[in-house]
């Protein structure tokens, strides 16, 4: 996967014939404009900053097709937050605890 916060190199990469899976990586709150352009460019996923991301940015990227992936996911509050609103997974500096976090979830 190549995962970029460049559009330029994105959509290079969506007119390649064998192209990797790709993702855009924003730490701006997704809008229409935003969704229209991975789905243009036919990302995989949308790795926003975890502080931006909302409940409403999810579900239009999932409308679109679009998985979300937050980063900066340390903590487990900011998890737990994550969680409840349904992204597909989280990128963490602390993979480890990050799978505590999730085994302890499911085991309760």
């Amino acid at each position: 996967m190549i995962s970029r916060f460049d559009v330029n190199i994105l959509e290079q990469i969506a007119f390649m014939e064998h192209r990797p899976a790709t993702a855009f990586i924003s730490n701006k709150p997704a809008n229409k404009s935003m969704v229209n352009m991975c789905s243009r460019l036919k990302v995989f996923s949308w790795h926003p900053d975890h502080r931006v991301v909302k409940p409403n940015q999810v579900k239009q990227m999932h409308a679109a097709g679009i998985r979300v992936f937050p980063y900066g996911v340390d903590s487990f509050e900011d998890f737990a937050k994550m969680r409840k609103m349904q992204v597909d997974g989280v990128i963490t500096n602390d993979p480890v605890q990050a799978g505590i976090w999730a085994y302890n979830r499911k085991a309760a």
